[in-house]
């Protein structure tokens, strides 16, 4: 073996450890031991990424103007400091979503779609085969043991709705290769029932919920390759059925809730929403600057803690702490990034229905699903802001090719 060949072999090594390690990390994996190390973790990846962007001339100019509303976005987030409550947290707010925006376009420019899936698939299947042994072999560590959560399994994570949402990354990852395998199909398969296994046990009802609403887009979008009569008879009966379950759970929403261990006011979310909604329009078109509601020193942070009684470090809304954090401007945008998302991935799905395409638009909607009762998209584990990027430019790619135009 030739010194070249050495070591380009070593420097894909270092590139597949950079991956994992990253991807894990930003999937908020073993976060109660590396918490206060944060910003030193984040730099590290800074530093490796600014090697890999140069060594391997990746143009992430290029990448981010792919699409100009989420370029737009990013921008406007990055300089809400300069109108922030707590400038010294929003800097570092803003620090780490540039380098988090950083990772996701190395990506993008790097990988085709369906490497990034294989790393994130292998990452995200470590990371839920750690979390097993430490819920068998340290149950201190991987099992929930506070007095609301007790005997609820979150792995390495720090919440069980963490582990959750992780798990509902990889069946959507297991379907993908379920679909993408041309044999050894039973590997992707039992990945997914021991992730329902995991998904059970973790208690996290919003996963449960989000992969209900997953099983059924993909009903839907399977239906509609099927002939004319046939998608028009399967709709009817489904419509039925799911009309017929409306009817039943609003007759006995109740009981049901009772059943979930939850009220009518979503443990006490309805409430937090309720009070945020009202402190946003205290700075109802800037908001408090990126990051920098939930801090220590905004006095409508403060008044929320005391109403409520409990501390709290999110809306548990991502789209409301869009709206706190960065105004009705700043959501607005947001909104108008998502839903041009939402149009690409559809619109490459009436040109080619193929197992990659779908997969764009499933991912979107659990983004969104996921950030209804839980904040996930901003301030939280950056995986779901990584996600949320290359979709959105991976689906910006595909409908450019596909169409010869962008929107």
């Amino acid at each position: 073996m030739d010194q070249l060949t050495l070591k380009s072999g070593k420097s894909r090594f270092v590139e597949f450890i950079f991956l994992i390690f990253t991807i894990a990390f930003y999937t908020g994996a073993l976060k109660s031991f590396w918490g206060n190390y944060e910003i030193f973790f984040s730099i590290i990846i800074l530093l490796f990424l600014m090697y890999f962007i140069f060594t391997k001339r990746i143009n992430i100019i290029r990448g981010l103007l792919t699409n100009s509303l989420l370029f737009l976005f990013i921008f406007y987030t990055s300089i809400s400091f300069l109108w922030s409550v707590d400038v010294k947290m929003s800097l570092y707010r803003v620090f780490l979503l540039i380098v988090s925006t950083l990772f996701a376009l190395y990506i993008f420019e790097r990988f085709e779609l369906t490497e990034w899936f294989y790393y994130l698939s292998v990452t995200v299947f470590l990371c839920i085969i750690v979390s097993i042994f430490f819920i068998l072999f340290i149950p201190e560590l991987g099992i929930h043991h506070d007095q609301y959560l007790f005997g609820a399994w979150k792995g390495i994570y720090f919440h069980k709705n963490g582990f959750g949402s992780i798990l509902i990354i990889n069946i959507i990852m297991g379907f993908y290769q379920y679909l993408n395998l041309k044999k050894n199909k039973i590997i992707p398969v039992l990945n997914i029932i021991f992730s329902l296994i995991l998904l059970y046990y973790s208690q996290s009802k919003t996963a449960l919920l989000i992969f209900i609403i997953m099983i059924v887009i993909l009903l839907c979008l399977k239906i509609r390759k099927f002939p004319k009569l046939l998608r028009i008879s399967l709709t009817i009966f489904f419509l039925t059925i799911f009309l017929c379950i409306g009817f039943f759970v609003l007759g006995n929403i109740g009981l049901i809730l009772n059943v979930l261990n939850r009220d009518l006011t979503l443990s006490g979310r309805i409430e937090i929403w309720n009070y945020v909604y009202i402190k946003s329009n205290l700075s109802p078109f800037f908001g408090y600057g990126y990051g920098g509601f939930w801090t220590e020193k905004t006095r409508a942070t403060q008044d929320i803690l005391r109403l409520i009684g409990f501390p709290i470090y999110s809306s548990h809304n991502g789209f409301l702490d869009i709206l706190v954090n960065l105004g009705y401007i700043g959501l607005f945008i947001f909104i108008l990034v998502f839903v041009s998302g939402l149009v690409y991935s559809f619109l490459i799905l009436q040109k080619n229905f193929s197992k990659y395409n779908w997969l764009l638009m499933i991912i979107l909607i659990f983004i969104f699903a996921n950030n209804i009762s839980e904040t996930r998209i901003i301030l939280s584990d950056p995986i779901h802001w990584v996600l949320f990027i290359t979709t959105l430019l991976y689906s910006s790619r595909q409908f450019k090719l596909l169409y010869g135009k962008q929107l």
